[in-house]
């Protein structure tokens, strides 16, 4: 014999699937639950919401927070500050000394090798990417300048010149 149980994350005490518990063998009637489980399958939700249990015996449903408008921009600086870092690595990477990416391109610095010289330049490109960036992300936090398209950000980067 079998019993469904609900599981809810005991962090956020959100849902996270149902448990088909087996009926102990020792005591008939009593069955082998997990911890953070309910018998009370948890509510359909429309979009926008959230759900939760209370941690006693039922279910939560709250309409979700929506995002304020400064979230929104730190999200979209972040994944711009992101297409930088790809950007940066896509390039270590077509270069011919084929870098799995910018931070290997950079780690042949300060030793005696073959690369040193192609990771010296990657060094200081990458600096003046990131600062490129910076300034412009900066300002766009600031108010100073509007948010660039991904695009746009990366066309105004500084150009690798392979030594």
């Amino acid at each position: 014999m079998r019993k469904t149980v609900y599981l809810y994350d005991p962090v956020t005490f959100a849902p996270t699937g149902a448990y088909d518990a087996q009926e102990s063998p020792l005591e008939p009637g009593t069955f082998l639950t997990p911890v953070h489980c309910v018998e009370t399958p948890p509510p359909a939700v429309e979009p926008g919401q959230l759900i939760f249990f209370d941690g006693v015996a039922a279910w939560i449903v709250r309409d979700a927070p929506l995002p304020t408008a400064e979230q929104k921009l730190q999200y979209e600086i972040e994944r711009r500050r992101l297409a930088v870092r790809q950007h940066m690595s896509a390039v270590a990477q077509a270069a011919p000394e084929h870098f799995n990416s910018i931070s290997e391109a950079k780690s042949f610095v300060g030793t005696d090798n073959p690369l040193r010289a192609v990771s010296e330049a990657f060094q200081v490109w990458a600096a003046q990417v990131q600062t490129s960036a910076n300034a412009t992300l900066d300002a766009v936090e600031a108010g100073e300048t509007a948010l660039p398209a991904i695009s746009d950000l990366i066309a105004s980067l500084p150009e690798w010149v392979h030594p």
